[in-house]
């Protein structure tokens, strides 16, 4: 492990972990980066009993320009990861993000885009995995790693995270939604929809971003933007689906990326690509122990965008896809 001390300028760190499972990594951290000359947060040592917490966590996120992200299951599980809000907040105040994958979970889908770098055996290559992040640190940049880079590369899926964010912010209630919602999850294979209607303004869109956040059955999430053209193009929606599911689902995930033509097939019609990249790979995959949620926001904005959009093509290829 090189030392770098005096030689780049010092950064404010935010040291987002899970207790039960990333403790002795973070500490270390906390210790290695300070001896560089960097200013880390922890709770272990800026939590103090006379103070709100969750008032010091917010003012230590708001504070620091690096947000370390120590991604592994107790930290990110839903509905009660212990970081899940701090991530959060971290992207809603537009803070850098850094996602280290420290044992193998779903990340957060407010940040499924953002390269992780690879910490998953980090007792037995620490040095060389410190002396990689420190220099990722000090010169304002992410390398690709993990299994997504080149996925997410070829498929370019829009990223919701900053509007996720901002939509859970303080959100509060909506608890007669979510009970309805997870009674139709386990219990109505019958049916594949789930409709949240009502007047505009009075928080559908915060209460599906809630879902998205917390719900442990969401695979992916799409927000139809009347003014976002992008977001309300079938094909845009197939690649941004596809990413996410492939982050969330190790079997699919394998499977998309066994697809030989696969960046031929993302020059297909809309049609065509779900049937490539979504009903038939997960089609071949094993059923997962819980149904999956796709959750899309604002259909009514696809609905008016054009003859042929996301609601026909949800309309003609959900029988395609299996009954999970």
């Amino acid at each position: 492990m090189q030392s770098r001390q005096g030689h780049n300028a010092k950064h404010k760190i935010f040291l987002s972990y899970g207790i039960n499972d990333a403790s002795e990594l973070a500490f270390k951290l906390e210790e290695d980066l300070g001896k560089q000359g960097h200013d880390v947060w922890i709770d272990k040592k800026n939590l103090r009993a006379d103070k709100v917490w969750e008032e010091e966590i917010e003012r230590g996120i708001i504070d620091c320009d690096v947000f370390l992200s120590l991604l592994s299951p107790y930290a990110v599980r839903r509905p009660d990861g212990v970081c899940l809000d701090e991530i959060s907040f971290a992207r809603f105040n537009g803070r850098r993000i850094m996602p280290l994958m420290v044992s193998n979970c779903r990340p957060p889908l407010c940040i499924f885009r953002l390269n992780w770098m690879k910490f998953t055996d980090w007792q037995d290559h620490y040095d060389e995995y410190f002396d990689k992040l420190l220099g990722e640190i000090e010169h304002d940049s992410v390398s690709a790693e993990g299994v997504y880079a080149n996925l997410l590369g070829n498929l370019n899926p829009l990223d919701f995270g900053s509007d996720l964010a901002r939509l859970t912010r303080n959100f509060v209630g909506r608890e007669w939604l979510f009970e309805e919602l997870d009674e139709w999850l386990n219990n109505n294979r019958n049916s594949r929809i789930f409709y949240v209607i009502g007047d505009p303004g009075i928080g559908k869109s915060a209460a599906l971003a809630r879902i998205v956040q917390k719900n442990p059955f969401v695979g992916a999430y799409h927000l139809c933007e009347f003014s976002l053209s992008s977001s309300l193009d079938p094909a845009m929606f197939v690649k941004s689906i596809s990413a996410q599911l492939s982050t969330q689902l190790d079997d699919y995930c394998t499977m998309v990326q066994s697809i030989n033509d696969f960046r031929d097939i993302t020059q297909l019609d809309a049609e065509m690509m779900f049937q490539k990249l979504i009903a038939e790979p997960l089609s071949k995959i094993n059923e997962p122990d819980s149904n999956i949620l796709i959750v899309v926001d604002a259909l009514d904005e696809a609905w008016k965008a054009r003859r042929e959009n996301i609601t026909t093509l949800l309309r003609d290829q959900l029988d395609n896809v299996p009954d999970w």
